[in-house]
């Protein structure tokens, strides 16, 4: 008797710990801001006018599981496609109750239209995929949103919303088919760094892109999970979400929206060289990220650096490597193909990480330097993302002063 009751009351306290995780990995919204072009300050940052001129995102799609896309907003008119349901209690892939699917929409295709939010690629599709975590664990229909998204087309799949978890071994064997059959697949690292740091799944799953966000300052968000998982950064603190309940703009931010806007920076890659392979998308976009020049890399805090999207478009020497190789996984895709039963099967968690040891083990990538965008002086702070019209992006002694920060705030 004794024993079940303390079962039950592990499992209680598991689902509780998850549904407050899945809600701290969804983005962190606080006062009305009114309109978000007040928040889109990444667009200079990111020097977007110069990316666009070289590609929009046109002819790619990009799916977003999440709460379902609200399109009524001025600035996706015309940028989604149907979509479908997995969840039951909402079957209309195009209603958001609480807004954190349509953010990540329109992060990655907003058009501006209406003074509305501008996404990365605002000449993309968006495939709103309707599924939400249930008290904080992986409901069924996941597996079946993910196969659902590759079969309509989706190159790019995001998926911004995560819990510590494990998923089960189908929801690993519905991200293998979705890079066997040349899907990248996003998710956010997570926004726990300063309430115990726990990793997050799906982003710590082999084959998908982890993201950590990183503010106006350039310097990673206090928010942002970090550790060995972390792929990549981009954009995710001080930005502009949709309000609870999905009324209006609000300011918050979350590693959410970091993965939207790095899934919106494939599109670009994609659309501008569409004979590229997945694998050669994300090497450049790993090739052109900019990173500190001291300490290890790739960091705890940044994966491999923080996205730059102007960089990659623009380069003239950029070489997208072996098309059938990943620049992440390709040791965990090796041992799978080489094994009879690659994925799990016992519920426990596969022993691959995507901690970037195939690209370490190759002397790759590049430095991505180029035109001053990368203005390394030596010293402890060094650019990660080229500068906008304000302030240079800065991550500043990464694996020092963002420790003590969170030791501070904790």
């Amino acid at each position: 008797m004794f024993g079940t009751l303390r079962g039950r009351l592990r499992h209680a306290v598991v689902v509780l710990l998850a549904a407050l995780f899945s809600m701290s990995s969804a983005s962190l919204a606080s006062a009305d801001a009114g309109s978000p072009r007040g928040k889109e300050w990444y667009l200079d940052a990111l020097k977007m006018e110069e990316a666009w001129s070289r590609s929009k995102g046109e002819g790619m799609t990009v799916a977003v599981i999440d709460s379902g896309v609200d399109s009524s907003l001025p600035e996706l008119r015309g940028r989604l496609l149907r979509g479908r349901s997995f969840d039951e209690r909402a079957p209309d892939p195009h209603e958001d109750s609480h807004g954190h699917g349509t953010t990540m929409a329109a992060l990655v295709a907003g058009t501006g239209q209406s003074g509305g939010m501008r996404g990365l690629a605002p000449e993309s599709r968006v495939l709103p995929v309707k599924w939400e975590m249930r008290d904080g664990m992986f409901s069924p229909g996941y597996e079946k949103a993910i196969d659902y998204a590759v079969d309509q087309g989706a190159k790019i799949i995001n998926l911004s919303f995560g819990a510590p978890i494990y998923p089960g071994p189908e929801v690993q064997r519905a991200v293998d088919r979705a890079n066997d059959r040349g899907a990248l697949v996003f998710s956010s690292a997570g926004n726990t760094a300063v309430k115990g740091n726990e990793k997050s799944y799906p982003s710590d799953l082999p084959g998908v892109v982890s993201v950590g966000a990183v503010g106006p300052s350039g310097k990673v968000s206090d928010f942002s999970t970090y550790g060995g998982y972390v792929s990549l950064s981009a954009p995710g603190g001080d930005v502009a979400v949709r309000c609870p309940k999905n009324a209006g703009w609000c300011t918050g931010g979350g590693t959410s929206a970091a993965s939207a806007l790095a899934s919106a920076t494939a599109a670009l890659i994609w659309s501008a060289n569409p004979d590229w392979t997945a694998n050669q998308v994300l090497r450049v976009m790993i090739d052109t990220a900019g990173r500190p020049t001291e300490g290890k890399v790739p960091s705890r805090y940044v994966g491999w650096g923080v996205i730059r999207p102007k960089v990659a478009l623009t380069r003239e020497d950029i070489d997208p490597g072996d098309p059938d190789k990943s620049p992440l996984f390709s040791k965990y895709y090796a041992k799978k193909k080489a094994s009879e039963s690659p994925t799990p099967e016992s519920g426990e968690e596969p022993d691959d990480r995507a901690t970037g040891d195939d690209l370490a083990a190759d002397k790759s990538p590049k430095t991505g330097a180029t035109n001053g965008d990368t203005a390394s002086d030596g010293s402890s702070n060094t650019p990660l993302i080229a500068a906008g019209a304000g302030a240079a992006l800065l991550f500043g002694a990464v694996a020092t002063t963002v420790l003590l920060r969170r030791r501070r705030t904790s």
